[in-house]
């Protein structure tokens, strides 16, 4: 069960956690930002990414989302084939974390029909999803991303490179064999977000990871609830650098679990508007 709102004995844990780890660069984004001390003191404490999926995944265990990661890791062709074209296009080794680990798995084990992401780059989460799909042997994923030619300040910015390489289109990084599950769709997503999701009849899962400021992270789980279907899955990644994803949860009194700076909400099973 997905833990509620924290009571009084954690949010005192927290703030006592917090103010012990307070440094003079955080103090001052807070002083500079309002809106941080209300994340500061109201975001659930953030969880290990494999608890997060079991967490939000009722059916799933530890031990299966252990067995999803080593699978993951085992795909050989896949590693290979992903490693070779990061390192003739970016000169290193693909930068594989725990956001893309828990895309994984949560393809994995909930099997979506279809999954709509936004923001693709050079498509590491892409290739993890469509990894994940086609061990399914079920599903689709479309990706709406406006190409970062340059770097876009409140996505890219903070990333190793901050770019797309010269004559590369987003996605560049996802094998060739799995790009029959791919729809890649280039542009704005406050245009094409919407006309993508008219066309599904239940959308199972969403990842939010495209511009990350509050007008555009709201637009894009505002659209992205109405589209998913009941028991479905939002996911966002980044969800301090504004209020949007939290603010968001508290208005449709939906509790959420927060890992490595990302965030995963259940739509209830009964509709929720």
């Amino acid at each position: 069960m997905i833990p509620d709102t924290p009571g009084l004995v954690a949010t005192g844990r927290r703030i006592v956690d917090g103010f012990s780890r307070l440094t003079v660069p955080k103090l001052a984004k807070l002083t500079r930002d309002p809106w941080r001390i209300e994340l500061f003191l109201r975001m659930p404490i953030a969880v290990e990414w494999r608890e997060a999926v079991a967490t939000i995944i009722p059916e799933a265990t530890s031990g299966t989302v252990r067995r999803a990661e080593k699978e993951f890791w085992g795909d050989r062709r896949f590693h290979a084939e992903t490693q070779d074209r990061c390192r003739a296009t970016r000169g290193r080794a693909p930068l594989w974390n725990p956001f893309h680990l828990a895309l994984y798995s949560i393809a994995r084990l909930k099997r979506p029909r279809f999954v709509v992401e936004t923001g693709v780059f050079d498509g590491l989460s892409s290739a993890a999803l469509l990894l994940a799909l086609s061990r399914n042997q079920h599903g689709e994923l479309a990706s709406v991303d406006l190409p970062a030619a340059e770097t876009v300040r409140d996505s890219t910015h903070l990333m190793p490179e901050t770019r797309l390489p010269d004559g590369r289109s987003p996605a560049w990084i996802v094998p060739e064999h799995l790009r029959g599950r791919h729809n890649l769709i280039l542009g704005d997503s406050r245009v094409l977000l919407p006309k993508v999701l008219d066309g599904v009849h239940g959308m199972d899962l969403f990842v939010h990871d495209s511009l990350h400021t509050m007008h555009h992270q709201s637009f894009e789980y505002r659209t992205a609830w109405a589209g998913l279907a009941p028991g479905g899955l939002l996911l966002s990644d980044d969800v301090s650098w504004s209020p949007a994803f939290h603010r968001f949860c508290r208005s449709h009194s939906v509790p959420y679990v927060r890992f490595e700076g990302a965030g995963i909400v259940k739509k209830p099973d009964h509709h929720t508007p």
